[in-house]
């Protein structure tokens, strides 16, 4: 279980930090907020600021990009984005910072790395995790989206909604039922596939949201995607 420790982050090293968030919130977000909100605007542009002010990544270790520093200052981080006057957009920052990236930092392996975890980390593109699907919802293991192998790629057929980051991502990961089960033991038949946002047959589009418009939720469609194994 894990524990807010108040005290401990009363340190001068975290109210430093904290004061810094603050800071960027204020002067990045905030005064901005209610017209992307009116406009239903995503701020694209604004992951590479989080990235120049060392805001992404932060638990995440120095070898790959990362700051190197304790959960407590992603704690922080989220917090002082509740303060940030709207919520669509510090919901897909934190998607992509404290979701997806801790994934991938933890998966990727060779040139996966180089490829799409250390972009994503400078902050140069957005990154999506697609497991909920419209019949599905939140049961996971009633998944349709389906990944058949040649040996040499995945072709994925179905299609994930309600997707954090979905219409905004370059990269996606995906959760696929895949073709590698045995006839004993189906419940591994499932994969998480890389997969490029710009594949052929893989088509994004963005979902009107309440309470959510300067954020991203998204409707992904694979039509015989393949992707490389």
């Amino acid at each position: 279980m894990f524990f807010m420790n108040y005290a401990l982050l009363n340190q001068p090293v975290y109210q430093a930090f904290r004061s810094k968030v603050r800071a960027f919130v204020d002067t990045h977000i905030v005064p901005e907020a209610l017209d992307w909100e009116n406009s239903q605007t995503f701020p694209h542009y604004l992951l590479a600021e989080f990235a120049a002010a060392g805001l992404i990544g932060l638990s995440l270790p120095l070898d790959i990009g990362g700051q190197g520093k304790d959960l407590w200052h992603e704690v922080i981080l989220a917090e002082e984005l509740g303060r940030a006057k709207t919520f669509g957009y510090p919901a897909s920052v934190l998607v992509h910072t404290n979701m997806v990236l801790p994934l991938l930092a933890s998966l990727a392996v060779g040139q996966q790395k180089e490829q799409f975890l250390t972009p994503a980390v400078r902050g140069e593109h957005y990154l999506a995790l697609a497991i909920t699907e419209p019949h599905s919802g939140s049961d996971v293991a009633a998944i349709q989206t389906q990944a058949v192998s040649n040996g040499f790629s995945y072709r994925v057929s179905g299609e994930k909604k309600y997707i954090s980051n979905g219409s905004v991502a370059n990269t996606i990961v995906t959760l696929v039922r895949s073709d590698s089960a045995t006839e004993r033991d189906t419940s591994m038949a499932f994969d998480l596939l890389l997969m490029p946002a710009k594949l052929k047959g893989l088509t994004k589009v963005r979902l009107s949201t309440n309470g959510l418009n300067t954020g991203d939720m998204g409707h992904i469609i694979f039509d015989q995607c393949d992707v490389p194994q």
